[in-house]
């Protein structure tokens, strides 16, 4: 049966604190795992493994902030785009009601 004295404590906490140390993500990795962000699914996507990533200690609390400060960015501008078609639409329907008013109109006998 095995003895534990201060150093054989000292080198298996040594140990043990390298195990559950989490391991940096690589680029390679983050690009691979998030994959583009061009859709609002990529939003939902890449919101997802950033928390999952930061309660599983892979990456600071600030990176994660960044990341998840960068999909509210491109949400806002995703949005933005919506909008001025939703208006350019309207413009439209409006323009083309406009034209019909202006029309002379055949009275019903």
């Amino acid at each position: 049966m095995a003895r534990f004295t201060k150093e054989t404590a000292r080198t298996a906490g040594a140990k043990g604190g390298r195990v559950s140390r989490p391991k940096k993500l690589s680029l390679e990795r983050v690009s691979k795992e998030l994959g583009p962000l061009d859709e609002l699914e990529d939003a939902q996507h890449w919101l997802t493994l950033i928390a999952r990533w930061a309660l599983a200690g892979l990456v600071p609390g600030t990176t994660a902030h960044a990341s998840v400060r960068a999909v509210e960015t491109f949400l806002k501008v995703h949005e933005s785009q919506l909008t001025r078609e939703v208006v350019e639409d309207i413009k439209g329907e409006v323009d083309r009601l406009k034209a019909d008013l202006k029309r002379p109109r055949v009275k019903a006998v």
